[in-house]
């Protein structure tokens, strides 16, 4: 179940939904494989609550500590940018296809240093990670959202499960 993820809006098929489920239902993370210049596949995980409290918590220490110092912040919207990164950081859980490969299996313990490895990555690679990242948000949002409507659960007439 592999995406293009850049310029595609968010959909939801029946694997998304078959997916999703099973992730709730076994209490997995539920993630979503995306296909950036046809050679490069990333899989994007969602966030557990935890993990984004930890990830917001490290933002903010982060701005405090200096981290950031290098980089000038000055208003709302660099600072939005930096919360994307962070999310970014949070959700790619791997990547394939890149020289040499990378994988990033683990959840970072500083999101920071992955972002710091994310910006040596050729510019046109980041901003489709980026983009594949919010994709990825807003289809998470979309799934949620649908999956309270009633009929959801069926597709073409028969149960997912």
């Amino acid at each position: 179940n592999t995406l293009h993820a850049v310029g595609v809006e968010p959909t939801i098929n029946d694997d998304d939904k078959r997916t999703f489920l099973r992730s709730i239902l076994g209490n997995k993370d539920y993630e979503k494989k995306y296909k950036l210049f046809d050679t490069v596949e990333v899989t994007m995980v969602d966030r557990t609550v935890e993990l984004t409290e930890r990830m917001y918590d490290q933002l903010a220490e982060d701005a405090k500590d200096g981290s950031f110092q290098k980089f000038k912040i000055e208003n709302e919207e660099q600072w939005d940018m930096w919360a994307d990164r962070y999310r970014m950081a949070a959700m790619v859980r791997s990547i394939s296809g890149l020289a040499p490969t990378v994988q990033l299996y683990v959840i970072p313990e500083k999101f920071f240093d992955r972002i710091q490895e994310f910006m040596k990555l050729p510019k046109p690679m980041y901003v489709a990670l980026m983009e594949a990242t919010r994709a990825f948000e807003e289809h998470v949002r979309l799934l949620t959202e649908k999956a309270q409507e009633p009929g959801f659960w069926r597709a073409g007439g028969k149960s997912l499960r």
